[in-house]
């Protein structure tokens, strides 16, 4: 499978990701209509490398989505893409197989829409974040506090943290539905009323929200490499210790990538100085600190 990347060097402005057996092409343009004729050009590279190789394209699993902010921006252009073996481009009522359009997709687990605000998987991370509170009921009244805690965090929180260093930055009525789910199952596991203060019920608990669990592993992994780069040393010496982060122009862009994650960082260095800490410290101490958050606090450190 390694040779399929270098079709990158043949193909106009697409990129080529793989992960084991899921591949996934990205495919840009100055506008829709430019988009829509690389995407075709490379799915036919794609198509040849394929047949080299005794491959074909599973077309019923194979979807493809358009990027898009807003519904002004909605691409025009036809619902599906055409792999052409008759080496006429230009024809679209050839007979040639064809690759649908879909407005979301599952990719490694996690649910990419067009617009990627995340909604689509937010609402099926809910869903499996509930089904967990049976379990949990059955095991509350002969497990131990700390051991029915142990269980929450392997079988409800862990599905909850899954990639979500990709999702966590959704917009807060997002990621309120999933948050919700979480409570219940806190509710159900500690024999609470349903009106319960959510506050309290995270601290008698002891665990994160989802929002507080993104900015934990957001904080982690960028401590966890700051350590081991030239720049630590560079910080050190400045009289802010002060992640440089990159300036983003819209709300959009800046929910993703550098901007983000340096900015949670840097938002998180006013409650913790966790400058001179390992990885291990580091996480005992956000732990400690985002415990005591309430919801407005925890916001503020994105926005």
């Amino acid at each position: 499978m390694n040779d399929i990347h270098d079709l990158n060097n043949n193909m106009i402005n697409a990129e080529i990701i793989c992960y084991a057996d899921d591949t996934a092409i990205l495919f840009k343009g100055r506008n829709w209509e430019d988009t829509y004729n690389n995407t075709e050009m490379g799915m036919v590279a794609i198509n040849d490398w394929l047949a080299k190789n005794l491959l074909t394209i599973n077309h019923k699993k194979t979807k493809y989505l358009c990027f898009h902010k807003t519904a002004a921006t909605q691409p025009n252009i036809p619902n599906h893409i055409k792999i052409h073996t008759c080496k006429l481009t230009q024809i679209l009522d050839c007979n040639c197989q064809s690759i649908d359009r879909t407005n979301s997709i599952k990719y490694l687990g996690v649910i990419l829409d067009q617009n990627l605000n995340f909604k689509e998987h937010t609402l099926s991370l809910a869903n499996r974040i509930r089904k967990t509170a049976a379990i949990l009921k059955k095991l509350r009244n002969s497990a131990e506090p700390f051991l029915l805690t142990r269980i929450y965090v392997a079988i409800c929180q862990s599905i909850a943290s899954y990639c979500i260093s990709v999702w966590g930055s959704a917009a807060k009525t997002t990621l309120i539905i999933p948050e919700r789910a979480q409570r219940c199952v806190l509710k159900v596991m500690h024999k609470k009323k349903f009106r319960f203060p959510t506050q309290t019920l995270y601290k008698e608990a002891k665990v994160l929200t989802i929002r507080q669990l993104f900015i934990l592993r957001l904080c982690l992994s960028t401590h966890k490499k700051l350590l081991t780069s030239d720049l630590y040393d560079q910080l050190c010496k400045k009289r802010v210790f002060k992640m440089p982060s990159l300036y983003v122009n819209t709300s959009f862009g800046q929910r993703f990538g550098a901007y983000i994650r340096s900015h949670i960082y840097n938002g998180m260095l006013h409650y913790c100085n966790m400058k001179d800490m390992s990885v291990r410290e580091a996480k005992i101490k956000l732990k400690d600190c985002l415990l005591q958050f309430d919801y407005f606090t925890t916001e503020s450190i994105l926005y």
